[in-house]
């Protein structure tokens, strides 16, 4: 068979465009490239990668980089397979080498949060900050713990929660605590252990909640000022989290 299933059109997320790709059983993609690097993580079944320089044996869990331009074929087992695509784009500088990694659950784990991030409804930042984490798995390998000073991940929070538009994106938030944001969505996780998109989420939300109650602003207004995409998208986000409306939120109290 030399037919592919059509991957669904992908999502961007700052620099990152992240979809899931399905592959049915048998089938053989003739040699074809790429225009950007990608990451590729298999989630379910298993195919060969086969290129000039290697062939590849790729299974659930393994983190594949695909440079832009490296000529390739695909060919799919049994079970076909689904996985997780991010491409990169050519703006993002990014010192890169084509390689695949060992399946491991840490590699696992990113990509299973990042395919449940491939949600309209999710924050961009949210999928931005785990692109960056597998950014970081790949250059530098699932282990790494980047050396970064305590107290700019203390400025990160701090920028977080007093200047919500200097967090509007993970790169726009690691200039202003001077450091990559490879790094900082990487050791922000190991140091608080959770993501950092996950941590500028809750933040919005706290954020937009005391506003609500202590002002009279519209909420058009405070959804753009904290970062939401506008006021259904906010309503929706804190009903979802606190199990409440901003209309109860506002209410007078006796």
């Amino acid at each position: 068979m030399h037919c592919s299933k059509t991957s669904p059109v992908a999502i961007a997320a700052g620099l990152f465009f992240s979809s899931e790709k399905r592959v049915g059983a048998h089938v053989r993609i003739p040699e074809h490239e790429h225009y950007a690097w990608s990451l590729i993580v298999p989630t379910h079944g298993s195919f060969r990668q086969a290129s000039r320089r290697e062939t590849i044996a790729c299974m659930p869990g393994t983190l594949l980089t695909e440079s832009p331009g490296d000529a390739h074929e695909n060919e799919y087992g049994a079970d076909g397979a689904s996985m997780l695509v991010v491409r990169i784009s050519n703006d993002l500088t990014v010192d890169l080498e084509a390689r695949s990694d060992a399946p491991g659950q840490k590699v696992v784990a990113i990509a299973d949060l990042l395919l449940r991030a491939l949600n309209p409804e999710e924050l961009d930042v949210i999928r931005e900050a785990l692109c960056f984490e597998l950014l970081a798995m790949s250059r530098y390998g699932p282990g790494w713990k980047p050396r970064v000073r305590s107290k700019s991940l203390s400025d990160a929070v701090s920028a977080i929660w007093s200047e919500p538009s200097h967090a509007r994106t993970v790169r726009q938030l690691a200039g202003t605590v001077g450091i990559s944001p490879i790094r900082l969505a990487r050791s922000f996780r190991q140091e608080y252990g959770i993501s950092l998109g996950s941590y500028i989420r809750e933040a919005r939300l706290v954020q937009a909640c005391l506003l609500i109650e202590k002002t009279t602003a519209p909420l058009a207004d405070i959804a753009f000022e904290v970062g939401f995409s506008d006021q259904s998208h906010l309503t929706r986000s804190i009903s979802s989290r606190f199990s409440t409306t901003p209309k109860r939120l506002r209410k007078p109290k006796c």
